[in-house]
């Protein structure tokens, strides 16, 4: 053949073989993958065998030495190691589990508590905090000193009992209307070109006939929400509106936290070349089900909002031992 054309072969070869492995980082673990890998894997191979048959009275390895140490916590199940109840990923897999923990930019603290109720390696922490430093939108869009402290509101006693609302944009000639729960701190963003008082009485008309009525909406004090038309909306309906202190927005902190933790989030995942409507819906969902250090118990907001977690792509690798039966993927 012509030496540009193998030059040209050559180079598509390796382009083809950068997508493919791009592709692989990025696709869901599942318990299937990880047992198949438990057992070609040197390092959990071993660990494995020594948790059937015995620990040796030394072991030697670095690696191994982090797993003795913490060999009182680890079980096997169906040919997979567990630390507590999370799947113990081999290394050849442990890059591809942290692009997926790290699917919507969570920051290190929330991707830390989603890899918690997961999985677990030895160096799993710090590999987190490596991976976010090394990520260049987290690193463009970090987060800025607050110019002043938000104003406390008491606390919720249940969910949906107080509702914070507040006006994004525009971004890209859309407004977002951003909601969010003070006890559950489960939000609701939705895109809207117009922000006046009947299309906001819209987007709450339908929000509300999913989630049911708050007591009180809190809100700041635009146009659209200090006119009859809304007021009237929120006495036909026994929803007590409380509007923050003209010129100190961040007396409305729950919605202005929400709202920077958004912006911030979006400006990352966008930075991927995902589309708004797909960056916006990554972003709930992964916000949603995320445990949340200032909710109740630490749960996800899902779990404090409807008393069960909501299924991810990551929950195809936890195996289900209460229904050993079933199929896994």
């Amino acid at each position: 053949p012509e030496e540009d054309y193998v030059i040209a072969s050559v180079s598509l070869e390796n382009d083809l073989r950068s997508v493919t492995q791009d592709a692989l980082t990025i696709l869901p673990l599942s318990f299937r993958i990880v047992q198949q890998s438990t057992q070609s894997d040197p390092i959990t191979k071993a660990v494995y065998r020594y948790l059937l048959d015995g620990w040796p009275k030394t072991v030697t390895d670095a690696e191994l030495k982090r797993f003795y140490a913490r060999r009182e916590s680890l079980t096997t199940v169906q040919g997979c190691i567990l630390f507590g109840d999370r799947l113990v990923i081999p290394s050849p897999h442990r890059k591809r589990s942290l692009h997926q923990l790290h699917r919507g930019h969570p920051g290190i603290q929330r991707m830390k508590a989603i890899a918690r109720s997961y999985v677990y390696w030895p160096t799993l922490d710090s590999d987190i905090v490596d991976f976010v430093k090394s990520c260049r939108q987290c690193a463009m869009a970090a987060k800025t000193p607050p110019k002043s402290a938000p104003l406390s509101w008491p606390k919720s006693t249940k969910p949906w009992q107080r509702v914070h609302l507040d006006y994004l944009g525009p971004i890209d000639g859309e407004y977002y209307l951003v909601v969010v729960d003070s006890f559950s701190k489960w939000p609701e963003i939705v895109q809207t070109r117009s922000i006046t008082t009947a299309a906001t009485v819209k987007i709450l008309r339908d929000l509300f006939a999913r989630l049911g009525m708050p007591e009180t909406l809190v809100s700041d004090n635009g146009s659209q929400f200090t006119s009859a038309e809304f007021q009237s909306y929120c006495t036909k309906n026994g929803i007590e509106h409380l509007t923050t202190a003209p010129f100190h927005p961040q007396s409305n902190g729950q919605a202005e936290r929400f709202v920077d933790t958004f912006k911030r989030s979006i400006k990352k995942i966008k930075e991927g070349r995902a589309t708004m409507c797909d960056a916006l819906s990554t972003f709930l969902q992964v916000y949603r089900s995320t445990p949340c250090f200032s909710s109740p118990d630490g749960k996800s907001p899902a779990e404090v909002l409807f008393g069960r977690p909501i299924r991810t792509s990551l929950d195809p690798i936890v195996y289900n031992w209460n229904n050993r039966a079933r199929f896994i993927p």
